[in-house]
């Protein structure tokens, strides 16, 4: 998609807004359709994991009042191709504290780090990929709990560059501001629209021009269709602005935009648990590096809990699907 499709699509969501706001208005239940919500996971793959990585927000996540949330996530990633390797771990934190307005507003202000290292989950990750008859794609063949990205020629094999995946580190404090468009009914879903600010503290160090600020924004949907089942869906787009990492032999390009969706599938066996099944797909951000210039799929399959009190706990295993480099390898929440 170009510049013009990305302007046409907020155009669009503006109008929207304004529809639907009218609309709100005459809706009495601010709850209706939002069930327990979803599981709380920014995309773990490679390249998008190296500035904002889109937030998932849909209606009902930013509750009347203050809250806060954290979110830890343990991702595994192996990537092999002629041109290079990568195997290492990321571990993702993002946490902050949210305000909710009657008005249907709600802000919310987190801080992400995201630290790279050896490869702990090396011999997890084997044996559920054996349990499930899924390719090891060479990982077996490899020494165990490794940190390392390594660049080869793609003519003759020779090593060219090898960098720690410590300089992938990351870290920043996001501003997001949330409003509720319409409630829902039993015909139609609750909608949102949010947008997020990322103001970077630590970017990778691979970077030779960075943009400190990231922008982003969203639109998210959730309809409950009977007592248990529900369904949730976002749409984002994000900009970032003119990052690159220059290289004596090659400059590494990075795109200005990114797409961002997500689906999920809910069921909900009491008040207390609901299990989930959620797609997530980014666009890549990255040109002219085979494998990692492919769209991002990811796939979470988890269960929330109500522990009481407005408290909530999501447990989850992240996998990646259709694309094996530019995604996680596996993944805890």
């Amino acid at each position: 998609m170009n510049r013009l499709s990305y302007c046409m699509i907020l155009v669009v969501i503006m109008n929207l807004t304004t529809v639907l706001c009218r609309v709100n208005a005459e809706t009495a239940d601010s709850a209706h359709n939002h069930g327990m919500g979803i599981l709380n996971i920014r995309s773990q793959s490679i390249e998008q994991s190296f500035r904002l990585s889109f937030p998932l927000v849909v209606p009902g996540d930013i509750k009347q009042g203050w809250d806060y949330y954290s979110s830890l996530t343990w991702t595994n990633v192996w990537a092999e191709e002629r041109c290079y390797l990568m195997d290492y771990e990321m571990m993702d934190f993002y946490g902050g504290f949210s305000r909710g307005f009657r008005s249907g507003w709600g802000i919310a202000l987190a801080y992400d780090n995201r630290s790279y290292f050896g490869g702990a989950l090396d011999g997890l990750v084997q044996g559920f990929h054996d349990m499930l008859g899924i390719s090891q794609n060479h990982r077996d063949e490899r020494p165990k709990n490794r940190s390392i990205i390594q660049r080869f020629d793609r003519d003759t094999g020779v090593l060219m560059e090898e960098i720690s995946p410590g300089d992938l580190n990351n870290s920043g404090i996001n501003f997001l501001v949330n409003y509720n468009l319409f409630h829902g009914s039993e015909t139609w879903p609750s909608i949102n629209f949010y947008g997020v600010t990322r103001f970077v503290l630590e970017s990778p160090k691979i970077f030779t021009r960075d943009n400190r600020l990231q922008t982003g924004a969203g639109l998210g949907l959730v309809k409950q269709w009977t007592d248990r089942f529900y369904t949730y869906g976002i749409l984002g787009y994000t900009f970032y602005g003119n990052d690159s990492m220059d290289r004596s032999d090659r400059k590494f390009r990075f795109k200005n935009e990114q797409m961002t969706a997500m689906a999920a599938l809910a069921w909900q066996l009491n008040s207390g648990c609901s299990l989930l099944a959620q797609y997530l797909y980014s666009s890549s951000v990255l040109e002219d590096v085979w494998g990692l210039e492919d769209d991002s799929h990811e796939i979470h399959l988890g269960v929330k809990f109500n522990l009481g009190k407005d408290r909530t706990l999501d447990l989850a295993l992240v996998e990646n699907i259709f694309t094996m480099d530019n995604s996680p390898d596996f993944g805890l929440h």
